[in-house]
């Protein structure tokens, strides 16, 4: 196994990368997951867009990303690897990736809530509408991102 998987008994054995953001801190507590981390996260940083959006899925197949949740992996994988590890070369290494996401997040925000829809059905509170629950995982990714920023000494870039 070289990808992060989901549902290995039925036909959905892609890298998803929300089910990679969900367990990387558990599995990285069973296992040491740093080097098997680092290739999917490197998968996800080559099959960003331009626009800054990293894939649902990685290694990428046809789709267009920016899911809240998904696509947010780009960040929280290298987030939950700092912190179970504690080197910085990984936010180093993925730190101009990490901020063309974020001004995609930016940019296709209605004044800073995240109306985009996507998989709300995974990733919703049900009785809370989706732009809210979107705009919240936008502010934790933001929030991560900036606290990276920090640790490597890029405070002009925090926000």
């Amino acid at each position: 196994m070289d990808i992060p998987i989901d549902c290995p008994q039925r036909d959905e054995r892609l890298g998803w990368s929300g089910d990679a953001q969900v367990f990387a801190y558990t599995g990285s507590l069973n296992a040491n997951t740093m080097n098997f981390m680092k290739k999917y996260i490197e998968a996800l940083r080559i099959s960003q867009n331009d626009d800054g959006v990293y894939p649902q899925i990685a290694p990428h197949v046809d789709q267009i990303g920016g899911e809240n949740g998904w696509s947010d992996a780009g960040v929280i994988l290298v987030w939950e690897m700092y912190q179970q590890y504690g080197g910085t070369q990984i936010i180093t290494d993925n730190l101009q990736a990490m901020c063309d996401y974020a001004d995609y997040l930016v940019e296709t925000s209605n004044g800073y809530i995240r109306e985009r829809t996507g998989y709300n059905d995974h990733n919703a509170i049900s009785y809370l509408d989706d732009s809210c629950c979107n705009t919240a995982q936008c502010t934790y990714v933001m929030n991560l991102l900036s606290q990276m920023c920090k640790a490597i000494g890029e405070e002009e870039l925090a926000f």
